[in-house]
Protein backbone atom coordinates (compact mmCIF):
# COMPACT_ATOMS: atom_id res chain seq x y z
CA UNK A 1 0.00 0.00 0.00
CA UNK A 2 1.09 3.51 -0.81
CA UNK A 3 0.06 7.07 -1.53
CA UNK A 4 0.13 7.69 -5.36
CA UNK A 5 0.33 10.96 -7.12
CA UNK A 6 -1.19 11.31 -10.43
CA UNK A 7 0.17 14.52 -11.90
CA UNK A 8 -2.69 15.59 -15.25
CA UNK A 9 -2.97 19.06 -16.90
CA UNK A 10 -6.38 20.44 -16.79
CA UNK A 11 -8.09 23.64 -18.24
CA UNK A 12 -6.66 25.43 -15.47
CA UNK A 13 -3.30 24.20 -15.13
CA UNK A 14 -1.49 21.17 -13.79
CA UNK A 15 -2.88 19.09 -11.02
CA UNK A 16 -1.93 16.22 -8.63
CA UNK A 17 -4.46 13.74 -7.85
CA UNK A 18 -3.70 12.10 -4.13
CA UNK A 19 -5.16 8.24 -3.48
CA UNK A 20 -4.01 5.31 -1.66
CA UNK A 21 -3.34 1.98 -3.84
CA UNK A 22 -2.43 -1.29 -3.07
CA UNK A 23 -0.53 -4.09 -5.83
CA UNK A 24 -2.00 -7.35 -5.92
CA UNK A 25 -1.45 -10.03 -8.76
CA UNK A 26 -4.35 -11.76 -10.86
CA UNK A 27 -3.37 -14.12 -13.22
CA UNK A 28 0.43 -13.82 -12.93
CA UNK A 29 0.11 -9.98 -13.59
CA UNK A 30 0.82 -7.52 -10.70
CA UNK A 31 -2.30 -4.89 -10.76
CA UNK A 32 -3.14 -1.69 -8.52
CA UNK A 33 -6.75 -0.73 -7.20
CA UNK A 34 -7.25 2.22 -5.27
CA UNK A 35 -8.31 2.46 -1.52
CA UNK A 36 -9.47 6.06 -0.57
CA UNK A 37 -9.14 9.26 -2.84
CA UNK A 38 -8.47 12.46 -1.41
CA UNK A 39 -8.57 14.99 -4.24
CA UNK A 40 -6.46 17.39 -5.67
CA UNK A 41 -2.73 18.59 -3.96
CA UNK A 42 -3.22 21.84 -5.02
CA UNK A 43 -6.40 22.58 -3.23
CA UNK A 44 -5.56 22.13 -0.18
CA UNK A 45 -4.52 25.19 1.96
CA UNK A 46 -1.22 23.34 3.31
CA UNK A 47 -0.10 20.91 1.32
CA UNK A 48 2.57 19.45 3.65
CA UNK A 49 0.24 18.94 6.59
CA UNK A 50 -1.85 17.82 4.17
CA UNK A 51 0.39 14.58 3.04
CA UNK A 52 1.36 13.75 6.45
CA UNK A 53 -2.11 13.23 7.35
CA UNK A 54 -2.86 10.81 4.33
CA UNK A 55 0.41 9.25 5.30
CA UNK A 56 -1.12 8.66 9.27
CA UNK A 57 -4.15 7.49 7.77
CA UNK A 58 -2.35 4.55 5.64
CA UNK A 59 -0.75 3.37 8.70
CA UNK A 60 -4.00 3.21 10.66
CA UNK A 61 -6.08 1.14 7.84
CA UNK A 62 -3.71 -1.04 7.37
CA UNK A 63 -5.04 -3.65 9.51
CA UNK A 64 -8.45 -2.72 9.69
CA UNK A 65 -9.20 -2.04 6.02
CA UNK A 66 -9.57 -5.93 4.88
CA UNK A 67 -12.89 -6.33 7.36
CA UNK A 68 -15.19 -6.21 4.33
CA UNK A 69 -14.08 -8.93 1.94
CA UNK A 70 -15.89 -9.11 -1.46
CA UNK A 71 -15.18 -12.58 -3.07
CA UNK A 72 -15.81 -13.86 -6.66
CA UNK A 73 -14.79 -17.28 -6.90
CA UNK A 74 -13.65 -18.18 -10.78
CA UNK A 75 -14.57 -21.69 -11.96
CA UNK A 76 -10.96 -22.44 -11.49
CA UNK A 77 -10.71 -21.86 -8.06
CA UNK A 78 -13.72 -23.61 -7.35
CA UNK A 79 -11.58 -27.28 -7.19
CA UNK A 80 -11.72 -29.91 -4.00
CA UNK A 81 -8.10 -30.56 -4.60
CA UNK A 82 -7.38 -27.58 -7.07
CA UNK A 83 -4.52 -25.72 -6.96
CA UNK A 84 -5.77 -23.19 -4.57
CA UNK A 85 -7.91 -24.84 -2.17
CA UNK A 86 -5.17 -26.47 -0.18
CA UNK A 87 -4.15 -26.23 3.31
CA UNK A 88 -0.79 -25.14 3.96
CA UNK A 89 0.67 -24.12 7.34
CA UNK A 90 2.01 -21.06 8.96
CA UNK A 91 2.73 -21.83 11.75
CA UNK A 92 6.24 -22.68 11.78
CA UNK A 93 6.62 -18.49 10.53
CA UNK A 94 7.58 -18.59 14.44
CA UNK A 95 9.93 -21.76 14.77
CA UNK A 96 11.70 -19.96 11.69
CA UNK A 97 12.18 -16.35 13.51
CA UNK A 98 14.17 -18.35 16.18
CA UNK A 99 16.04 -20.87 14.24
CA UNK A 100 17.06 -17.24 12.45
CA UNK A 101 18.22 -15.95 15.20
CA UNK A 102 20.15 -18.85 15.76
CA UNK A 103 22.12 -18.21 12.19
CA UNK A 104 21.94 -22.03 11.25
CA UNK A 105 21.29 -21.66 7.54
CA UNK A 106 24.54 -19.61 7.64
CA UNK A 107 26.57 -21.78 9.33
CA UNK A 108 25.53 -24.98 7.62
CA UNK A 109 25.97 -23.36 4.00
CA UNK A 110 29.52 -22.77 4.94
CA UNK A 111 29.72 -25.88 5.78
CA UNK A 112 28.67 -27.24 2.60
CA UNK A 113 30.24 -24.83 0.54
CA UNK A 114 33.57 -25.81 2.70
CA UNK A 115 33.46 -29.33 1.67
CA UNK A 116 32.79 -29.39 -1.68
CA UNK A 117 29.75 -30.79 -1.70
CA UNK A 118 28.59 -32.12 -5.35
CA UNK A 119 25.54 -32.57 -3.88
CA UNK A 120 22.51 -30.85 -5.75
CA UNK A 121 20.41 -29.91 -2.53
CA UNK A 122 20.86 -27.59 0.08
CA UNK A 123 21.63 -28.91 3.63
CA UNK A 124 20.54 -26.03 5.40
CA UNK A 125 17.55 -25.77 3.43
CA UNK A 126 16.64 -29.99 4.75
CA UNK A 127 18.07 -29.47 8.27
CA UNK A 128 15.19 -26.74 9.17
CA UNK A 129 12.69 -28.59 7.49
CA UNK A 130 13.68 -32.05 9.84
CA UNK A 131 13.91 -29.59 12.07
CA UNK A 132 10.42 -28.46 12.36
CA UNK A 133 8.78 -31.61 11.23
CA UNK A 134 10.14 -33.21 14.96
CA UNK A 135 8.41 -30.19 16.49
CA UNK A 136 5.27 -29.83 14.15
CA UNK A 137 4.61 -33.98 13.21
CA UNK A 138 6.97 -36.04 14.62
CA UNK A 139 7.41 -39.17 13.09
CA UNK A 140 9.80 -41.36 10.67
CA UNK A 141 12.03 -39.20 7.83
CA UNK A 142 9.58 -41.05 5.19
CA UNK A 143 6.49 -39.69 6.62
CA UNK A 144 8.02 -36.64 6.92
CA UNK A 145 8.95 -35.53 3.41
CA UNK A 146 5.21 -36.64 2.68
CA UNK A 147 4.69 -33.38 4.15
CA UNK A 148 7.29 -31.16 2.70
CA UNK A 149 4.95 -29.25 0.02
CA UNK A 150 2.69 -28.00 2.69
CA UNK A 151 4.19 -25.50 4.36
CA UNK A 152 3.29 -21.94 3.20
CA UNK A 153 6.05 -20.10 0.76
CA UNK A 154 8.34 -22.96 0.91
CA UNK A 155 8.65 -25.32 -2.03
CA UNK A 156 11.49 -27.50 -0.81
CA UNK A 157 13.34 -29.27 -2.89
CA UNK A 158 14.54 -32.18 -2.40
CA UNK A 159 14.09 -36.18 -1.67
CA UNK A 160 14.17 -39.29 0.77
CA UNK A 161 17.46 -40.26 -0.71
CA UNK A 162 18.94 -36.71 -0.13
CA UNK A 163 17.16 -36.38 3.30
CA UNK A 164 19.43 -39.52 4.61
CA UNK A 165 23.05 -38.70 2.34
CA UNK A 166 22.23 -35.23 4.51
CA UNK A 167 22.04 -36.76 7.75
CA UNK A 168 26.26 -37.94 6.57
CA UNK A 169 26.94 -34.64 6.23
CA UNK A 170 25.43 -33.67 10.01
CA UNK A 171 27.81 -35.88 11.62
CA UNK A 172 30.72 -34.86 11.27
CA UNK A 173 29.80 -31.08 12.40
CA UNK A 174 27.54 -32.29 15.48
CA UNK A 175 29.67 -30.89 17.92
CA UNK A 176 30.53 -27.39 16.28
CA UNK A 177 27.01 -26.92 15.54
CA UNK A 178 26.01 -26.94 19.23
CA UNK A 179 28.76 -24.45 19.67
CA UNK A 180 27.71 -22.25 16.68
CA UNK A 181 24.02 -22.15 18.21
CA UNK A 182 25.53 -21.44 22.23
CA UNK A 183 27.51 -18.04 21.07
CA UNK A 184 24.79 -17.16 19.17
CA UNK A 185 22.81 -17.45 22.61
CA UNK A 186 25.30 -16.01 24.43
CA UNK A 187 25.90 -12.84 22.54
CA UNK A 188 22.34 -11.64 21.78
CA UNK A 189 20.35 -13.33 24.72
CA UNK A 190 21.63 -14.35 27.73
CA UNK A 191 25.30 -14.25 29.54
CA UNK A 192 27.54 -17.46 30.26
CA UNK A 193 27.43 -18.95 33.56
CA UNK A 194 29.25 -21.60 35.13
CA UNK A 195 26.16 -23.37 36.95
CA UNK A 196 25.39 -26.17 34.68
CA UNK A 197 22.78 -28.86 34.97
CA UNK A 198 23.24 -32.02 34.12
CA UNK A 199 21.05 -35.36 33.56
CA UNK A 200 21.05 -38.91 31.74
CA UNK A 201 18.03 -40.59 29.78
CA UNK A 202 17.98 -43.30 27.08
CA UNK A 203 15.65 -44.02 23.82
CA UNK A 204 15.28 -47.49 23.01
CA UNK A 205 15.28 -48.34 19.28
CA UNK A 206 13.37 -50.90 17.03
CA UNK A 207 15.78 -53.63 17.07
CA UNK A 208 16.10 -56.96 18.89
CA UNK A 209 19.51 -57.35 19.50
CA UNK A 210 22.91 -55.30 20.31
CA UNK A 211 25.09 -53.62 17.70
CA UNK A 212 28.32 -55.81 17.29
CA UNK A 213 31.92 -54.01 17.94
CA UNK A 214 31.62 -49.99 19.05
CA UNK A 215 27.68 -49.71 18.27
CA UNK A 216 25.76 -47.23 20.20
CA UNK A 217 22.19 -49.80 20.30
CA UNK A 218 22.98 -52.14 23.44
CA UNK A 219 20.66 -53.38 25.80
CA UNK A 220 20.90 -51.37 29.51
CA UNK A 221 19.31 -50.42 32.34
CA UNK A 222 15.75 -48.79 30.53
CA UNK A 223 14.43 -45.59 32.19
CA UNK A 224 11.30 -46.92 30.96
CA UNK A 225 12.34 -51.30 31.32
CA UNK A 226 12.35 -51.82 28.36
CA UNK A 227 14.24 -54.69 26.49
CA UNK A 228 15.11 -53.30 23.69
CA UNK A 229 18.46 -52.11 23.01
CA UNK A 230 19.13 -48.52 23.85
CA UNK A 231 21.45 -45.56 22.91
CA UNK A 232 22.29 -43.11 26.14
CA UNK A 233 22.24 -39.42 25.64
CA UNK A 234 23.12 -36.95 28.32
CA UNK A 235 22.06 -33.43 28.08
CA UNK A 236 23.94 -30.14 29.93
CA UNK A 237 21.47 -27.21 30.78
CA UNK A 238 22.42 -23.42 31.76
CA UNK A 239 21.04 -21.62 34.32
CA UNK A 240 17.95 -20.48 32.02
CA UNK A 241 16.67 -23.66 31.37
CA UNK A 242 18.05 -23.71 28.15
CA UNK A 243 19.95 -27.03 26.70
CA UNK A 244 23.80 -26.01 26.94
CA UNK A 245 24.72 -29.53 24.81
CA UNK A 246 24.28 -33.53 24.64
CA UNK A 247 26.35 -36.52 24.22
CA UNK A 248 25.68 -40.00 23.04
CA UNK A 249 27.18 -43.20 24.42
CA UNK A 250 26.07 -46.98 23.81
CA UNK A 251 23.08 -48.21 26.08
CA UNK A 252 24.83 -50.35 28.13
CA UNK A 253 27.74 -47.74 29.45
CA UNK A 254 26.77 -46.52 33.20
CA UNK A 255 25.15 -43.39 33.88
CA UNK A 256 28.04 -42.62 36.80
CA UNK A 257 30.78 -43.52 34.09
CA UNK A 258 29.22 -40.43 31.54
CA UNK A 259 29.95 -37.89 33.92
CA UNK A 260 33.45 -37.26 33.23
CA UNK A 261 33.59 -37.19 29.63
CA UNK A 262 30.75 -35.11 29.32
CA UNK A 263 32.06 -32.23 31.19
CA UNK A 264 35.34 -32.70 29.36
CA UNK A 265 33.50 -32.31 26.07
CA UNK A 266 31.16 -29.30 26.93
CA UNK A 267 34.05 -27.35 28.40
CA UNK A 268 35.99 -27.77 25.09
CA UNK A 269 33.08 -27.06 22.56
CA UNK A 270 32.31 -23.89 24.77
CA UNK A 271 35.94 -22.82 26.27
CA UNK A 272 34.45 -22.88 29.66
CA UNK A 273 37.02 -22.67 32.55
CA UNK A 274 35.25 -23.90 35.58
CA UNK A 275 31.62 -25.73 35.87
CA UNK A 276 29.90 -26.22 38.29
CA UNK A 277 27.83 -29.21 37.85
CA UNK A 278 24.43 -29.88 39.51
CA UNK A 279 22.65 -33.42 39.12
CA UNK A 280 20.92 -35.64 40.71
CA UNK A 281 22.28 -38.87 42.99
CA UNK A 282 22.68 -41.13 40.47
CA UNK A 283 25.50 -39.31 39.40
CA UNK A 284 26.64 -39.02 42.89
CA UNK A 285 29.51 -40.99 43.48
CA UNK A 286 33.38 -40.76 45.18
CA UNK A 287 34.67 -41.19 41.64
CA UNK A 288 33.13 -38.45 40.08
CA UNK A 289 33.13 -35.55 42.87
CA UNK A 290 37.15 -36.69 42.97
CA UNK A 291 37.64 -35.92 39.06
CA UNK A 292 35.27 -32.86 39.48
CA UNK A 293 37.93 -31.69 42.70
CA UNK A 294 40.86 -32.60 40.44
CA UNK A 295 39.90 -30.57 37.52
CA UNK A 296 38.92 -27.94 39.91
CA UNK A 297 34.88 -27.64 39.11
CA UNK A 298 32.01 -28.09 41.22
CA UNK A 299 29.39 -29.98 42.40
CA UNK A 300 25.67 -29.82 43.90
CA UNK A 301 24.29 -33.24 44.23
CA UNK A 302 21.16 -34.94 45.84
CA UNK A 303 22.97 -37.39 48.25
CA UNK A 304 20.96 -40.70 49.46
CA UNK A 305 20.36 -40.63 53.22
CA UNK A 306 18.87 -44.66 53.42
CA UNK A 307 20.84 -47.65 53.33
CA UNK A 308 24.64 -48.55 53.36
CA UNK A 309 25.56 -44.59 51.37
CA UNK A 310 23.75 -42.71 53.41
CA UNK A 311 24.66 -44.17 56.47
CA UNK A 312 27.13 -40.97 57.52
CA UNK A 313 24.49 -39.01 57.20
CA UNK A 314 21.53 -41.06 59.95
CA UNK A 315 23.39 -39.20 62.52
CA UNK A 316 23.03 -35.34 61.82
CA UNK A 317 19.99 -36.10 60.67
CA UNK A 318 18.17 -37.83 63.29
CA UNK A 319 20.21 -35.53 66.27
CA UNK A 320 17.22 -32.95 67.56
CA UNK A 321 20.26 -29.80 67.59
CA UNK A 322 21.32 -27.57 65.07
CA UNK A 323 17.47 -27.39 62.97
CA UNK A 324 16.28 -24.03 62.12
CA UNK A 325 12.53 -24.73 62.15
CA UNK A 326 9.68 -22.73 60.11
CA UNK A 327 6.09 -22.72 60.77
CA UNK A 328 3.10 -21.96 59.30
CA UNK A 329 0.67 -19.39 59.80
CA UNK A 330 -1.57 -22.01 62.07
CA UNK A 331 2.05 -22.70 64.08
CA UNK A 332 2.37 -25.81 62.37
CA UNK A 333 5.92 -27.12 61.13
CA UNK A 334 6.16 -26.97 57.22
CA UNK A 335 9.89 -26.81 56.88
CA UNK A 336 13.20 -27.75 58.63
CA UNK A 337 16.63 -27.56 57.86
CA UNK A 338 20.11 -27.44 59.95
CA UNK A 339 23.28 -27.42 57.01
CA UNK A 340 27.21 -28.12 58.01
CA UNK A 341 30.77 -28.91 57.26
CA UNK A 342 31.64 -32.33 56.74
CA UNK A 343 34.88 -33.91 55.52
CA UNK A 344 35.18 -36.68 52.85
CA UNK A 345 37.96 -38.93 52.29
CA UNK A 346 37.73 -39.33 48.43
CA UNK A 347 39.97 -42.51 46.75
CA UNK A 348 43.44 -40.57 46.80
CA UNK A 349 43.17 -40.43 50.45
CA UNK A 350 42.70 -36.70 50.20
CA UNK A 351 40.56 -35.20 52.51
CA UNK A 352 37.81 -32.88 50.68
CA UNK A 353 35.58 -30.23 52.76
CA UNK A 354 31.69 -29.75 51.64
CA UNK A 355 28.70 -28.41 53.31
CA UNK A 356 25.82 -30.53 53.32
CA UNK A 357 22.48 -29.41 53.70
CA UNK A 358 19.38 -31.82 55.33
CA UNK A 359 16.29 -30.58 54.91
CA UNK A 360 12.47 -32.00 56.12
CA UNK A 361 9.22 -30.88 54.34
CA UNK A 362 5.48 -31.64 55.20
CA UNK A 363 4.01 -31.20 51.82
CA UNK A 364 6.97 -34.26 50.85
CA UNK A 365 6.04 -36.00 53.78
CA UNK A 366 2.73 -36.27 53.01
CA UNK A 367 3.30 -37.38 49.53
CA UNK A 368 5.86 -40.03 50.52
CA UNK A 369 3.19 -41.61 52.85
CA UNK A 370 0.39 -41.23 50.19
CA UNK A 371 2.57 -43.42 47.83
CA UNK A 372 3.56 -45.91 50.16
CA UNK A 373 0.01 -46.52 51.58
CA UNK A 374 -1.07 -47.40 47.84
CA UNK A 375 1.85 -49.62 47.23
CA UNK A 376 0.66 -51.40 50.86
CA UNK A 377 -3.12 -51.78 49.69
CA UNK A 378 -1.88 -53.08 46.49
CA UNK A 379 0.32 -55.10 48.64
CA UNK A 380 -2.51 -56.99 50.66
CA UNK A 381 -4.95 -57.26 47.42
CA UNK A 382 -2.34 -58.98 45.60
CA UNK A 383 -1.82 -61.85 48.94
CA UNK A 384 -5.53 -62.26 48.98
CA UNK A 385 -5.46 -63.28 45.27
CA UNK A 386 -1.70 -64.26 44.99
CA UNK A 387 -0.28 -62.49 42.15
CA UNK A 388 2.83 -61.20 44.47
CA UNK A 389 4.81 -63.63 41.90
CA UNK A 390 4.46 -61.13 39.79
CA UNK A 391 7.06 -58.25 39.50
CA UNK A 392 5.68 -54.97 41.12
CA UNK A 393 6.84 -51.77 42.88
CA UNK A 394 4.57 -52.91 46.15
CA UNK A 395 6.04 -56.53 46.23
CA UNK A 396 8.91 -54.94 48.46
CA UNK A 397 6.81 -54.62 51.17
CA UNK A 398 5.70 -58.68 51.14
CA UNK A 399 7.85 -60.66 53.27
CA UNK A 400 7.46 -64.96 53.66
CA UNK A 401 7.76 -66.05 56.99
CA UNK A 402 11.08 -68.95 57.52
CA UNK A 403 8.87 -71.56 59.31
CA UNK A 404 7.71 -74.69 58.21
CA UNK A 405 4.76 -73.70 56.64
CA UNK A 406 5.88 -70.72 55.41
CA UNK A 407 3.53 -67.93 55.04
CA UNK A 408 3.51 -64.29 53.45
CA UNK A 409 2.33 -61.24 55.32
CA UNK A 410 3.25 -57.60 55.15
CA UNK A 411 6.84 -56.70 56.15
CA UNK A 412 6.17 -53.90 58.61
CA UNK A 413 9.42 -53.80 59.89
CA UNK A 414 10.40 -51.80 56.27
CA UNK A 415 7.12 -50.12 56.37
CA UNK A 416 8.54 -48.36 60.06
CA UNK A 417 11.60 -47.98 58.44
CA UNK A 418 11.22 -46.08 55.59
CA UNK A 419 8.52 -43.46 57.52
CA UNK A 420 11.38 -42.50 59.55
CA UNK A 421 12.69 -40.66 56.34
CA UNK A 422 9.71 -39.68 54.90
CA UNK A 423 10.15 -35.97 53.87
CA UNK A 424 14.07 -35.43 54.09
CA UNK A 425 16.34 -34.45 51.70
CA UNK A 426 20.07 -34.05 51.50
CA UNK A 427 21.71 -32.07 49.02
CA UNK A 428 26.01 -31.51 49.39
CA UNK A 429 27.82 -29.00 47.47
CA UNK A 430 31.58 -28.20 46.97
CA UNK A 431 30.54 -24.94 47.22
CA UNK A 432 30.90 -24.49 51.04
CA UNK A 433 30.11 -20.68 50.85
CA UNK A 434 26.81 -21.26 49.10
CA UNK A 435 24.11 -20.46 51.96
CA UNK A 436 20.98 -23.30 52.57
CA UNK A 437 18.44 -20.95 50.24
CA UNK A 438 20.82 -20.61 47.23
CA UNK A 439 21.68 -24.07 47.44
CA UNK A 440 17.68 -25.18 47.54
CA UNK A 441 17.70 -22.91 44.95
CA UNK A 442 19.66 -24.01 42.60
CA UNK A 443 19.35 -27.23 43.02
CA UNK A 444 15.56 -26.45 42.43
CA UNK A 445 15.58 -25.77 38.72
CA UNK A 446 17.20 -29.34 38.11
CA UNK A 447 13.64 -30.13 37.34
CA UNK A 448 13.98 -28.51 34.36
CA UNK A 449 16.20 -30.88 32.60
CA UNK A 450 13.81 -33.57 33.61
CA UNK A 451 10.99 -31.58 31.96
CA UNK A 452 13.08 -31.71 28.95
CA UNK A 453 13.55 -35.30 28.70
CA UNK A 454 9.53 -35.55 29.62
CA UNK A 455 9.39 -33.36 26.26
CA UNK A 456 11.72 -35.30 23.85
CA UNK A 457 9.93 -38.52 24.99
CA UNK A 458 6.27 -37.16 24.50
CA UNK A 459 5.71 -34.14 22.11
CA UNK A 460 9.20 -34.95 20.00
CA UNK A 461 9.35 -38.47 20.18
CA UNK A 462 13.31 -38.48 20.25
CA UNK A 463 12.36 -42.69 20.40
CA UNK A 464 12.21 -45.44 19.15
CA UNK A 465 15.17 -44.65 16.88
CA UNK A 466 14.49 -46.45 13.82
CA UNK A 467 18.22 -45.62 12.11
CA UNK A 468 20.95 -48.00 11.96
CA UNK A 469 24.21 -46.84 11.20
CA UNK A 470 25.82 -44.81 13.85
CA UNK A 471 26.14 -41.73 11.86
CA UNK A 472 22.50 -41.03 11.15
CA UNK A 473 22.01 -41.95 14.74
CA UNK A 474 23.49 -39.01 16.03
CA UNK A 475 22.42 -36.84 13.16
CA UNK A 476 18.81 -37.70 14.88
CA UNK A 477 20.29 -36.23 17.71
CA UNK A 478 21.73 -33.31 16.85
CA UNK A 479 18.07 -32.82 14.76
CA UNK A 480 16.23 -33.41 17.97
CA UNK A 481 18.19 -31.56 20.08
CA UNK A 482 18.16 -28.21 18.00
CA UNK A 483 14.30 -28.92 18.03
CA UNK A 484 14.34 -29.12 21.78
CA UNK A 485 16.51 -25.79 22.11
CA UNK A 486 14.05 -23.72 19.82
CA UNK A 487 11.14 -24.98 21.80
CA UNK A 488 13.05 -23.46 24.90
CA UNK A 489 13.95 -20.28 23.19
CA UNK A 490 10.31 -19.82 22.34
CA UNK A 491 9.36 -20.38 26.28
CA UNK A 492 12.12 -18.00 26.99
CA UNK A 493 10.66 -15.03 24.71
CA UNK A 494 6.96 -16.06 25.90
CA UNK A 495 8.75 -15.84 29.99
CA UNK A 496 9.75 -12.41 28.97
CA UNK A 497 6.12 -11.03 28.46
CA UNK A 498 5.49 -12.86 31.92
CA UNK A 499 3.21 -15.41 30.16
CA UNK A 500 3.95 -19.40 30.98
CA UNK A 501 2.79 -22.16 28.16
CA UNK A 502 4.05 -26.11 28.23
CA UNK A 503 5.11 -27.19 25.06
CA UNK A 504 2.15 -29.45 24.13
CA UNK A 505 -0.07 -25.91 23.78
CA UNK A 506 2.82 -24.52 22.16
CA UNK A 507 2.84 -27.07 19.46
CA UNK A 508 -0.91 -27.03 19.56
CA UNK A 509 -1.33 -23.53 18.25
CA UNK A 510 1.39 -24.08 15.85
CA UNK A 511 -0.29 -27.09 14.26
CA UNK A 512 -3.64 -25.12 13.62
CA UNK A 513 -2.02 -21.93 12.06
CA UNK A 514 -3.37 -23.10 8.41
CA UNK A 515 -4.43 -21.47 5.49
CA UNK A 516 -6.02 -22.17 2.49
CA UNK A 517 -5.82 -19.96 -0.76
CA UNK A 518 -9.19 -19.36 -1.40
CA UNK A 519 -8.55 -17.19 -4.88
CA UNK A 520 -5.59 -15.61 -6.19
CA UNK A 521 -5.18 -12.59 -3.67
CA UNK A 522 -8.03 -13.73 -0.93
CA UNK A 523 -6.47 -16.47 1.47
CA UNK A 524 -8.66 -18.05 4.00
CA UNK A 525 -6.82 -18.76 7.97
CA UNK A 526 -8.54 -21.85 9.23
CA UNK A 527 -10.07 -21.38 13.17
CA UNK A 528 -7.26 -21.64 15.65
CA UNK A 529 -9.28 -22.96 18.25
CA UNK A 530 -10.94 -26.11 19.01
CA UNK A 531 -10.16 -27.02 22.97
CA UNK A 532 -12.50 -25.44 25.43
CA UNK A 533 -10.39 -24.30 28.47
CA UNK A 534 -10.95 -25.48 32.36
CA UNK A 535 -11.80 -22.65 35.39
CA UNK A 536 -8.90 -21.96 36.63
CA UNK A 537 -9.00 -21.61 40.29
CA UNK A 538 -6.18 -18.99 41.70
CA UNK A 539 -4.54 -19.51 45.08
CA UNK A 540 -2.31 -17.21 46.87
CA UNK A 541 1.64 -17.78 47.12
CA UNK A 542 0.04 -21.80 45.40
CA UNK A 543 0.22 -23.31 42.24
CA UNK A 544 -2.68 -22.72 39.50
CA UNK A 545 -4.94 -25.58 40.28
CA UNK A 546 -7.72 -26.45 37.22
CA UNK A 547 -10.98 -27.29 38.03
CA UNK A 548 -13.59 -29.96 36.52
CA UNK A 549 -15.91 -26.76 34.91
CA UNK A 550 -15.52 -25.54 31.77
CA UNK A 551 -14.89 -21.78 30.82
CA UNK A 552 -16.17 -19.25 28.49
CA UNK A 553 -12.72 -19.19 26.67
CA UNK A 554 -11.30 -21.92 24.24
CA UNK A 555 -7.88 -22.62 25.49
CA UNK A 556 -6.34 -22.58 22.00
CA UNK A 557 -7.72 -19.12 21.19
CA UNK A 558 -6.47 -18.05 24.65
CA UNK A 559 -2.65 -19.62 23.74
CA UNK A 560 -2.84 -17.60 20.62
CA UNK A 561 -3.60 -14.64 22.45
CA UNK A 562 -0.60 -15.11 24.52
CA UNK A 563 1.71 -16.24 21.49
CA UNK A 564 0.35 -12.73 19.83
CA UNK A 565 1.57 -10.78 22.89
CA UNK A 566 5.07 -11.61 23.18
CA UNK A 567 5.05 -11.66 19.70
CA UNK A 568 3.94 -8.15 19.32
CA UNK A 569 1.89 -9.31 16.39
CA UNK A 570 -1.82 -9.41 15.64
CA UNK A 571 -4.28 -11.50 13.11
CA UNK A 572 -7.36 -11.87 13.80
CA UNK A 573 -9.24 -12.20 10.46
CA UNK A 574 -10.76 -15.01 8.88
CA UNK A 575 -10.58 -13.88 5.07
CA UNK A 576 -7.49 -11.45 4.42
CA UNK A 577 -6.00 -9.75 1.23
CA UNK A 578 -2.84 -11.59 0.11
CA UNK A 579 -0.48 -8.65 1.08
CA UNK A 580 -1.94 -8.10 4.46
CA UNK A 581 -1.40 -11.88 5.32
CA UNK A 582 2.29 -11.73 3.94
CA UNK A 583 2.97 -8.42 5.92
CA UNK A 584 1.73 -10.16 9.10
CA UNK A 585 4.27 -12.90 8.61
CA UNK A 586 7.19 -10.55 8.09
CA UNK A 587 6.36 -8.99 11.87
CA UNK A 588 7.14 -11.96 13.13
CA UNK A 589 10.74 -11.68 14.95
CA UNK A 590 12.26 -13.25 17.71
CA UNK A 591 13.64 -10.27 19.47
CA UNK A 592 14.59 -10.60 23.39
CA UNK A 593 16.49 -8.43 25.83
CA UNK A 594 19.82 -9.87 26.98
CA UNK A 595 19.73 -11.33 30.69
Amino acid sequence: MFIKKERKVYKDGPKTFIRIVEGYREDGKVKQRAIKSYGFLEDQENPEAFLAMVAEEMKTMGYHRDQDINMKIKAKDNQLNGENNIRYNYGYKYLESIYDFLDIDTFLNQYQSRIESKAEYRLAEIFKFLVFERILSPGSKRSQVQRSPYYYQKKHQFSLDDVYRSMDLLEPIWKDLQTHMRNRIHSGLIKPSETLYYDVTNYYCEIDFNDLAEGLRKRGVSKEHRLNPIVGLGLFMDHAGLPLSFQVFPGNKAETKTLEEGIKIVKEQHHIERIICVADKGLNSLPNILKLINQKDGYIFSQMIRGPKGKRFTGPLFDDSGWINKYDEQGELVYRYKTYLDCVKLENGIEHEQRILLYWSLEEATMQKRKREEQLSRAKQSLNNNAYQIDHSFRKYIKKDTTEKATLSINYDLVAEEEKYDGFFCLVTSEVHLTPQEMRTTYANLWEIEDSFRVTKTNLEFRPIYHYKQSHIISHFVICFTSLLILRLFQYKLKQSGISLSAERIIQVLNRMNVEKTTTDIYHLESISGSKAYQALLQDKKPIVYTNRFSDEDQVAHDLKLIYLAFNVDMNLAYVKVEHFNRYLKMIRFHTTSA
